[in-house]
């Protein structure tokens, strides 16, 4: 589904009509780890093009590091041909409408063309290799996180339970983890509590779903018991806001399928749904 940006009253739409007045630059910068991806909503044949510069610099000035969000409206043929140019973490040289500060209050760009990927500057060579770093950060608790620029998170692999699961941090406003790791600790001091609490909410949502629409072939209906025994906890992810998602491996219960549960320290759980 094509994501629509918004920002109080402001759309893509609002965006897009900014971008076409302002002049066309060369704009030199590193491709985003994401590399070039796209989005439409459902009977469009046009899609919305959505790649981001970490780094770059305009018609030779000086490097900016704000990330500058770069749209362009394509058919299927012309987003195959720019994905072929514009490639994860290469350096390149475009043609954009860009302005430094959007309806957005950011930068944003309208792609006009590609020119050319570049090899001989110096200052963004530098500046990738210092993004390609491992960039760890250790908790006296959870020890060394590890952060993933494709999802922008730090995760670490923690004990929970007898089991080792998947633990992912998001980064605030300010690119900071601190609020993820206190809504963490909460879960983490609570385990117990938590872990009772998302396998009787899973099947309350979800075991009626199972013997109703999910079973195989002469399958008997699952019990509750049966149930919790064979979805097993992989990750936990954790929102600044206080947001945490509990993924599981179904034990094949939904074919496959993830099962998720959702909520946040103040309101509790709030969804159960079978992603994949």
């Amino acid at each position: 589904m094509l994501n629509t940006l918004r920002n109080n009253s402001k759309t893509e739409k609002d965006l897009l009509e900014q971008l076409k007045e302002c002049p066309v630059s060369e704009i030199t910068g590193i491709v985003s780890i994401s590399g070039v991806t796209a989005g439409r909503a459902g009977g469009e044949n046009i899609w919305t093009l959505n790649t981001e510069l970490d780094a770059w610099r305009i018609n030779g000035s000086s490097i900016k590091t704000t990330p500058l969000h770069i749209k362009k409206k394509v058919t299927d043929e012309e987003l195959k041909s720019i994905q072929k140019v514009i490639k994860a973490e290469t350096i390149v040289r475009i043609k954009a409408r860009m302005i430094e500060k959007s309806v957005f209050g950011r930068p944003d760009a309208l792609l006009e063309g590609f020119i050319e990927e570049v090899s001989n500057d110096k200052e963004l060579n530098e500046y990738l290799k210092e993004l390609q770093k491992t960039v760890t950060y250790v908790d006296p608790d959870f020890g060394s996180l590890v952060f993933d620029r494709m999802v922008k998170w730090y995760g670490g692999n923690i004990i929970w339970g007898e089991d080792r699961i998947n633990l992912n941090l998001l980064l605030d406003d300010d690119e900071n983890i601190a609020s993820s790791l206190e809504v963490a600790k909460d879960l983490w001091n609570n385990q117990l509590m938590w872990q009772k609490r998302v396998c009787d909410y899973a099947v309350e949502k979800l075991l009626g779903l199972k013997n109703e629409s999910w079973l195989e072939e002469d399958e008997e209906e699952i019990t509750a018991e049966e149930f919790k025994k064979r979805m097993k906890l992989e990750a936990i992810t954790v929102r600044p806001n206080g947001e945490f998602e509990f993924w599981h491996d179904d034990g094949d219960l939904f074919w496959g399928h993830s099962i998720l549960i959702s909520g946040d320290l103040n309101h509790g759980l709030e969804d159960a749904d079978i992603p994949g």
